[in-house]
């Protein structure tokens, strides 16, 4: 162990000089000193290492990407499939990138999956020549389960209410697009479409009933009711 006398700190590292002051270590007993500067070397190690994995995944995504293209122009049927895979790896990409890596709370990363799923899979359902599965069924069920999400993340975090309520009525209040897209003839079936929009009412009604005076106060100021 080596030792900074201007600094104070104790550093693991085989460096001559601190890397904070840049003067010359000492050489030191372990239990002389009690503050330690964090092991250098080790840090950049495995920062290199994630570094290194994220790159290789990343070059083993486009490969897989662009050969299943290349097969599929080769192949050639009519039916572009292999953009269904590239989705699919968009897909994973985001979900890795955004939902566990994400830096954003649980709700700014539900409301967004909540947006960017939905089109994905219309763009696949187009691409297999739109037989409507997307908009009939997934994304009533998709606004559904994000409801039920955020819900169960909000009664979990009471303490943070005022930082996720505002994703729960925004994710709510989609629950009523699919009964006007239904409305509009964009959508062929009720039962998906009903269970959004009986979800959305019974999670506005709960959030009413079960509120405090502090929420409803903090309602009232931000939608002016």
């Amino acid at each position: 162990m080596k030792y900074c006398n201007r600094c104070k700190l104790s550093v693991n590292s085989t460096k001559k000089h601190c890397p904070l002051c840049y003067l010359d270590l000492t050489v030191t007993k372990d239990n002389e000193c009690v503050d330690s500067y964090p092991d250098l070397d080790s840090d950049i190690i495995l920062k290199s290492r994630y570094n290194f994995i994220f790159r290789l995944m990343l070059f083993i995504s486009v490969v897989v990407a662009t050969t299943c293209l290349f097969i599929n122009l080769l192949t050639w049927s009519g039916l572009l499939w292999s953009l269904i895979i590239v989705l699919g790896i968009i897909l994973s990409w985001e979900i890795v990138a955004f939902l566990i890596l994400g830096k954003k709370n649980s709700g700014f990363k539900v409301v967004c999956n909540m947006i960017v799923l939905p089109l994905l899979l219309v763009a696949a359902d187009l691409i297999t020549g739109w037989h409507q599965w997307s908009v009939n069924i997934v994304m009533p069920l998709i606004i559904s389960a994000s409801t039920l999400t955020i819900t169960i993340i909000l009664y979990k975090k009471r303490t943070k209410w005022r930082e996720y309520m505002i994703y729960q009525l925004i994710i709510t209040i989609n629950g009523f697009i699919p009964i006007i897209l239904y409305l509009c003839g964009f959508i062929k079936k009720f039962w998906p479409v009903g269970t959004s929009l009986l979800y959305a009412v019974i999670t506005i009604v709960g959030i009413w009933i079960f509120a405090d005076k502090q929420l409803k106060n903090e309602l009232q100021k931000r939608f002016h009711l």
